[in-house]
């Protein structure tokens, strides 16, 4: 998995807490390979990142056909805390590539 550019907002504590989330993202394609080695594709999320630095209203957009892979990386997406939020509620938006060739080579 890979976090594809680019990501909004351009702020280092988030891409930061996107980063610190890879593994738990990575848990979630990996038992997608179990299933089907050759699995790939993308999914962008979008969200409000609140005041509190809690993501809400959690969306999601993908392109990979195991959908257990994409609700599970979409929780761990809303389940996601930027420190350092203030101010009023901002949109964000992701997009993780998933390919078997990634997870070769991290």
């Amino acid at each position: 998995i890979r976090i594809a550019e680019p990501v909004t907002p351009r702020e280092e504590t988030f891409e930061q807490a996107l980063r610190e989330a890879l593994p738990s993202f990575r848990l979630c394609y990996a038992a997608g390979l179990a299933n089907n080695p050759d699995l790939y594709g993308s999914i962008t999320i979008d969200a409000s990142l609140e005041q509190d630095g809690w993501l809400s209203n959690v969306t999601r957009v993908a392109d990979v056909p195991d959908l257990g892979v994409v609700s599970c990386i979409a929780r761990f997406a809303d389940r996601l805390v930027i420190p350092g939020a203030s101010g009023a509620a901002k949109p964000v938006r992701f997009k993780l590539v998933v390919s078997p060739e990634s997870e070769s080579s991290k």
